[in-house]
């Protein structure tokens, strides 16, 4: 069928030619009067447009999804509700709403295995994790669950790479960075061996992640550079202005402030108003440019906008980054108090969600002068 061809074109990283595929599926489909198969190629299309340039709109695409449920409901369409859930689920990611995004997905699964759809059961199963390690999900707690998610999979690689890539940073949060590290190469073997060009670029964030827990930016920059030039091959967009956001906070450790403001400046220029936690990443690296250029008024509000974004999510740890990433610009501009003020917030998050190694680096912020680096972004 035309959409499960799409969205196996979506995976390879052939985006252009899953974007015609799916649109002649889509026209085909409503020519002939087939309201299932038309709707099946526009969640499709919507679940493209979410990773490479939404062209209706985070809220146009819940709309879509929350209609095609309906109709779903109506015609008894088991795996139609699958994907229109997981749909639902990737509105969910874009406005970093992880519990609910959690909850979509889990909807999903039931449907993909009432209709037998190993497909649709795979997304579901694989995107789950996420929702654990970006969430409010303490790290323990998330780690227990995505082994129980691994019992899951079965002999199924693709769902396997996309829990394991999970693990690892789960794991370099807990301080076990050989760990991590060793997952992370046993998700890239399975997604290189099966050609999964998408994911392969969108992974490497982990693998960046997990260099900057470590305290090794360098690393870091090595890894998400591979995965931003990936990305930008295949025309990624929305994924690669997430890459990019990382990448600028990398080069920022690394001291190279001017290339760390390109790559903010690329951030900026390619996400949507919409996904949130790429919003809050360019705004970090950004506000502290400014700070560093004396330019103390918009440093401030720039940071304080990022926070604003942030509270609005129930990402704990993006939070505690971006009240990091305030704290350190008010650091710069010599208020100490307020900037130990937001360290200190910045601390009970990263406390909330058993992030030891942020917790750690929170702490000796605080206790060394307020002068030790601290944050992921």
């Amino acid at each position: 069928m035309a959409p499960d061809l799409g969205a196996a074109l979506i995976e390879a990283g052939e985006l252009v030619q899953a974007e015609t595929v799916l649109a002649r599926a889509e026209t085909a489909a409503a020519a002939e009067g087939d309201r299932r198969l038309e709707l099946r190629a526009l969640l499709e299309r919507c679940w493209l447009q979410l990773r490479v340039e939404p062209k209706v709109g985070a809220s146009g695409v819940q709309e879509i999804a929350e209609r095609a449920i309906k109709t779903f409901e109506e015609l008894d369409d088991d795996a139609g509700l699958a994907r229109a859930w997981s749909l639902l689920g990737g509105v969910h990611w874009f406005a970093s709403r992880w519990g609910a995004r959690a909850e979509a997905l889990e909807r999903a699964l039931v449907y993909a295995r009432r209709a037998g759809d190993l497909r649709q059961e795979s997304v579901a199963l694989g995107g789950l994790p996420l929702s654990l390690s970006w969430g409010a999900t303490p790290i323990p707690e998330a780690v227990e669950r995505c082994r129980e998610l691994l019992v899951q999979a079965g002999s199924n690689r693709t769902i396997e790479a996309k829990i394991v890539v999970v693990l690892a940073e789960l794991e370099a949060g807990l301080g076990h960075f050989d760990e991590a590290r060793s997952l992370y190469g046993r998700s890239k073997t399975i997604v290189e061996e099966l050609g999964l060009q998408l994911q392969l670029g969108v992974q490497t964030f982990a693998a960046g992640t997990i260099e900057l827990l470590a305290g090794n930016p360098e690393a870091a920059e090595v890894e998400l550079r591979v995965g931003l030039d990936t990305l930008q091959r295949i025309g990624a967009q929305v994924a690669s202005s997430t890459l990019a956001g990382l990448l600028g906070a990398a080069v920022y450790a690394q001291g190279r402030y001017d290339d760390a403001e390109r790559l903010s400046e690329l951030s900026e220029a390619t996400a949507p108003d919409e996904d949130i936690a790429t919003q809050i990443f360019w705004r970090g690296t950004r506000a502290k440019l400014l700070a560093r250029k004396g330019i103390v008024d918009e440093a401030k509000s720039v940071a304080r906008d990022a926070v604003g974004l942030a509270a609005g999510t129930d990402a704990l740890t993006v939070h505690g980054d971006a009240l990091m990433n305030l704290a350190e610009v008010l650091r710069l501009v010599g208020d100490k108090e307020e900037a130990a003020a937001a360290a200190r917030e910045a601390r009970g998050l990263y406390e909330r969600k058993g992030n030891v190694v942020l917790l750690a680096q929170a702490e000796a912020w605080l206790r060394d002068d307020l002068d030790a680096p601290a944050g992921r972004v």
